[in-house]
């Protein structure tokens, strides 16, 4: 079979660029059920410290979210890498319509390196787990949306917010289960 992989890429100054697939009944944590992400991602033009200081600025975030373009998150549970937070490194994001929880995931985002991210939110909803690689690096159990009203889009987003050079990052697979509890 041929080789398949997505791209999102922000091209400019003030550019965004994202990919969403809706999913049946996407709301997270509805109940009795295990909510799962896995996804293989790479930063092949990820900016160095350097380049970071020299106003070539983005964020780059992978996950379940509700967002109101150009960088507003409404709702949503994921990954998320910023040039101006957390040193670099990984955060897992929680964010409901009361407020937005953030875990440092230990990580620094590396170029031309692929990360294995996957989360899982626990069959009664109030806890989401973070692994990179496999390994978990996280947890977060508050701001985690649930219920049925809200509807939660799988989304690769970047969002360049100065400079012009091109970024993007590959995707190389992903997939969305759920495990029933019995």
């Amino acid at each position: 079979l041929p080789e398949m992989r997505w791209h999102v890429t922000a091209r400019d100054c003030k550019g965004q660029r994202y990919w969403r697939y809706p999913l049946d009944e996407s709301h997270i944590a509805a109940g009795n059920y295990s909510d799962m992400m896995d996804l293989i991602e790479q930063f092949p033009t990820m900016l160095e410290q350097a380049k970071r200081e020299a106003l070539e600025e983005y964020t780059a975030r992978v996950g379940f979210f509700s967002i109101d373009l150009p960088n507003t998150i409404l709702e949503g549970i994921g990954f998320e890498y910023a040039f101006d937070e957390n040193g670099g490194r990984w955060q897992g994001l929680c964010v409901d319509g009361l407020g937005e929880t953030a875990v440092d995931l230990g990580v620094l985002v590396a170029a031309d390196t692929w990360y294995d991210l996957d989360l899982e939110v626990n069959a009664d909803g109030d806890s989401v787990e973070f692994f990179i690689d496999g390994v978990s690096k996280g947890t977060v159990a508050a701001n985690i949306p649930s219920g049925s009203t809200f509807n939660l889009f799988y989304n690769f987003m970047i969002m360049k917010l100065a400079g012009t050079t091109s970024r993007s990052f590959a995707i190389d697979h992903y997939y969305i289960y759920q495990e029933v509890s019995r």
